[in-house]
């Protein structure tokens, strides 16, 4: 009589990959776009926007110290595939960083992936800045404004979260929601630097100066976001071996 073992399709032995510096300073960018998003929209919902610096790092902080006490992943870890695991000790808990295996993205998807969430949290929050906004030629007046922004902004994360979580739905989602978006950018750019012009609510420094390049530089910034959306074309069409969701 012969007995059989089953063998796991995965090498107990093999050590999970380490993030590497990048990966996990960029789960320390994700957490504090996390963060300051949430700040923002309630400093500036209770009229005050001065405290958005000091919010957002106690929320960041507040964050970190509940997720290490529980040793679960942050936001911005767990957006990267970087997770905390328990000791195999009962009496000793160590906090070991590792990397799913699933979401071993390669850069170039961890970098799409993190500047696209990063246009989704100031998308959410872009009727805090302007009034208005533009969609194909027409200029949105509030409340329609809002839901331009909101619907913008979700469909921005929807296209990072699908890169970030290795998603095969990138193939699709990716190309499909930034073309749409430059082709509307380019034929509504002029109107966009009416807006940009005439109905700003509130421009802190940073604000400012984007929003003033727009105004003089309009097709410089339409350009440069031709490029990343070409960036992120030629990147999806190239790493689909790493899109394993």
């Amino acid at each position: 009589m012969t007995e059989t073992t089953a063998v796991s399709p995965t090498d107990p032995k093999k050590k999970s990959p380490r993030p590497g510096p990048v990966r996990i300073l960029s789960g320390y960018f994700v957490d504090f776009l996390f963060a300051a998003f949430l700040a923002w929209v309630g400093c500036f919902s209770f009229n005050g926007p001065s405290y958005w610096m000091p919010v957002t790092f106690f929320l960041w902080g507040l964050e970190v110290f509940w997720c290490r006490e529980r040793l679960i992943p942050t936001a911005g870890e767990y957006a990267l595939g970087i997770r905390y695991m328990k000791s195999s000790s009962s009496h000793v808990i160590a906090d070991i960083l590792v990397i799913h295996p699933k979401l071993v993205l390669n850069g170039f998807l961890l970098f799409g992936g993190v500047v696209d969430l990063a246009f989704s949290f100031c998308s959410l929050c872009g009727w805090t800045f302007l009034g208005k906004a533009v969609i194909g030629g027409f200029i949105l007046e509030s409340p329609f404004s809002l839901v331009y922004w909101v619907v913008y902004g979700f469909l921005i994360f929807l296209a990072a979260t699908s890169l970030l979580g290795g998603s095969k739905n990138a193939v699709w989602l990716v190309p499909l929601i930034h073309a749409w978006f430059l082709f509307d950018f380019h034929q509504s750019f002029q109107n966009w630097t009416i807006v940009l012009t005439n109905s700003l609510i509130f421009t802190p420094w940073v604000t400012a100066l984007i929003l003033n390049l727009g105004k003089y530089q309009s097709t410089l910034i339409l350009g440069l976001f031709s490029l990343y959306s070409l960036y992120l074309l030629a990147v999806v069409a190239f790493s689909r071996k790493h899109l394993v969701n």
